[in-house]
């Protein structure tokens, strides 16, 4: 059994550590729509000073209709996810290869090399058969793309294409949309896989620990692809939001919000809390003056 020194000592040494900066990966987009107090056509607008990651105006190249900031658009999940900021962004598309975009500028310190994570959340209240929305990053030659893809299913894609998996969404609840995506901007390609969770499957992950190899296990529907092809995320690269309807019959309204892209899993999914440093101190020097007294 430890003295009272031994276990004071102990304590300090752990709060010794817990002022050490925690080795964690880089948040490197972060977009939580937060553009005041009333709703607005995001289009030409100069994206929000207290995001990460972008520079310049969104801009909605090749749209057929807009993709509009809602200060009361702000999707809702898990106390347990990542809290958010401001509002989000909704649109509907209602004709024949109707689409909805909304795009921005990458700004980022220098091109990432490795795997990186994106999270987003996304809520249909109205869908059609072949309807998609998708989150894509691109330049001139490569995509990284997560979707809701035709047919209710997610989607995945590390090249120009998309790989479909199974599962159906329901109408009104929001999902989280997880995305990983290995060896980017390194030679021969890659992996890229998407998880969607709703609020109960990702608090149940999170309680099982939340594991990267258990995304699999607790999402409620996912997608995997592998692909030869080179891919990037670096500066003056695009991102953008898609809401796109091709064929099919009626009106497709979704809202998405809460854009976040880093190097680790826990960048873009939780947040691990931080040891009260003051407390320990506290009861460290507490117990030394307790045994000086004895």
């Amino acid at each position: 059994m430890k003295t009272l020194p031994a276990l004071a000592y102990s304590l300090l040494c752990v709060t010794g550590l817990s002022f050490t900066p925690r080795l964690q990966a880089e948040l490197l987009v972060y977009e939580g729509f937060n553009y005041g107090g009333s709703d607005i056509d995001l289009t030409s607008t100069t994206v929000a000073t207290n995001n990460t990651g972008f520079k310049g105006d969104y801009t909605s190249v090749g749209a057929s209709s807009n993709l509009d900031y809602l200060s009361s658009g702000g999707l809702d999940f898990s106390s347990n996810f990542l809290a958010g900021t401001g509002g989000g962004i909704s649109g509907s598309v209602t004709g024949n290869n109707d689409q909805a975009t909304l795009q921005a500028t990458l700004d980022l310190s220098a091109a990432h090399t490795g795997t990186l994570y994106q999270s987003f959340l996304m809520e249909f209240s109205t869908y059609t058969t072949d309807a998609v929305l998708v989150s894509r990053l691109y330049n001139v030659s490569t995509r990284l793309q997560t979707a809701l893809d035709g047919g209710q299913v997610a989607g995945v894609g590390y090249d120009n294409t998309r790989t479909k998996g199974s599962g159906t969404i329901s109408l009104g609840t929001t999902y989280l949309a997880v995305s990983r995506f290995t060896n980017v901007n390194g030679a021969g390609g890659g992996n890229a896989d998407v998880f969607f969770f709703t609020e109960t499957s990702y608090d149940n992950w999170f309680a099982a620990g939340k594991l990267e190899a258990d995304l699999g296990t607790y999402a409620n529907f996912s997608a995997s692809e592998t692909s030869t092809s080179v891919s990037s995320f670096a500066t003056n690269d695009t991102m953008a939001i898609v809401l796109y309807r091709p064929t099919a019959a009626g009106t497709l309204t979704a809202g998405y919000d809460e854009l976040r892209i880093g190097t680790s899993l826990e960048d873009v999914m939780y947040t691990v809390p931080e040891p009260s440093s003051a407390v320990l101190i506290f009861i460290s020097f507490g117990l030394l003056l307790l045994f000086k007294k004895k």
